[in-house]
């Protein structure tokens, strides 16, 4: 079953193909990490990543930050001891767009979750096991 969530991101997966890619190749070129990481968010400030568009902008559903992975473990959100596994499960970021979603919706996950979602498709979004946060 898809959730509005899934729907609400592929949408504006599709608004923001662009942005999106842009920011990964320049986070890959630049060598600053091999696992850019788009956190997905409805807080006018968000404390993880860099801002890229805020939620409205575009027509957008959410706000976006675009962080790595490197910054999600120094800051606790990918366990130390799951880098390796995240890694492997980590779908290639010239196919896919890889989400955290931080939902502050009080029906919400109390987890952040991790989606990929495919560049410039519209197949499932699928998510990470809860084992990697």
């Amino acid at each position: 079953m898809i959730t509005q969530l899934q729907n609400d991101l592929r949408d504006d997966c599709f608004t923001l193909q662009r942005v999106f890619e842009q920011a990964s190749e320049t986070i890959r070129d630049e060598s600053i990490s091999n696992y850019p990481i788009f956190v997905l968010h409805r807080d006018e400030q968000f404390p993880i990543g860099l801002f890229l568009t805020a939620f409205g902008q575009y027509h957008t559903h959410y706000s976006y930050n675009v962080s790595t992975l490197e910054e999600l473990v120094a800051k606790s959100i990918v366990a130390m001891d799951a880098i390796d596994e995240f890694r492997k499960i980590y779908k290639s970021p010239d196919e896919f767009f890889c989400f955290l979603i931080i939902d502050t919706d009080e029906n919400a996950s109390p987890h952040p979750r991790f989606w990929f979602v495919p560049i410039g498709g519209v197949a499932a979004v699928e998510e990470l096991p809860n084992e990697m946060v």
